[in-house]
């Protein structure tokens, strides 16, 4: 097929240039051919959050041919600056006298009660480890808990991804969300940050009263709240006294 004979897919194309154009002679006439077609194009700036793009947009006699994105910097004052600090993590002076109660999040959801006991005295013990030389004196606050609970599906036989536990103190809380604040859990199957944030319900007494008249659907006496008396310190190892009823 001559391709000088045949209409082009686009109507509003430049003209085809064959092996002819080549010659100066037809080269000159096609290009002023090719400049008396009207090309028009519109520049237009919009904004993501991560980057600052150019919308192009030629249109020739009046209609759109083309259409693309050109990637430039952003300049300073379109960076938004980051918060000063994480809204999630415990500032210090918010563990006050009465502050204890903490709400464990982005759990694992293969972890069960008994495993985050075990990491509950771990931490207690190497707490009270680093601290036992100031034993003696009379401000030596040990870290110690008594109340666990961690939500489980019971259908699923998972937990819900959170767990509240209360320390016998706001410093014993304190210890806790600056040693788990962003925690990497070192479990394969699962790539969860930990969170810890304050609990809603504050004290032992109060998280007991909360739980004590709900009722269970499961079969295992595991997945209801737990109380500890003593208190677990990570040597002293209590045991749980349920709280709750199952149905």
């Amino acid at each position: 097929m001559n391709p000088n004979s045949s209409k082009p897919l686009n109507p509003y194309a430049p003209p085809f240039l064959s092996r002819a154009a080549l010659v100066p002679a037809v080269r000159e006439k096609a290009a002023m051919e090719c400049s008396r077609t009207s090309l028009v194009c519109e520049k237009k700036k919009f904004r993501t959050s991560a980057r600052k793009f150019i919308s192009r947009r030629k249109y020739v006699n009046g209609r759109r041919v083309l259409h693309q994105k050109i990637w430039c910097p952003k300049k300073n004052a379109d960076v938004v600056p980051p918060p000063s600090s994480s809204s999630s993590v415990p500032e210090p002076q918010m563990f006050n006298g009465t502050t204890s109660s903490v709400m464990i999040k982005n759990i694992p959801n293969q972890f069960e009660s008994d495993t985050l006991v075990d990491i509950l005295d771990k931490h207690c013990r190497e707490e009270n480890t680093k601290t036992s030389s100031d034993a003696d004196k009379p401000n030596f606050i040990r870290s110690e808990y008594d109340f666990l609970y961690l939500p489980m599906d019971f259908r699923r036989g998972a937990n819900k991804g959170y767990a509240f536990v209360n320390f016998t103190t706001a410093v014993a809380a304190s210890r806790f969300a600056k040693a788990f604040e962003e925690y990497h859990w070192r479990v394969s199957v699962s790539r969860k940050i930990c969170q810890v944030t304050i609990a809603k319900i504050q004290g032992k007494d109060a998280l007991q009263n909360h739980f004590k008249n709900s009722a269970f659907p499961c079969r295992r006496d595991s997945y209801l709240p737990v109380v500890f008396s003593p208190p677990r310190d990570g040597f002293v190892r209590t045991q749980a006294t349920r709280v709750g009823r199952r149905v």
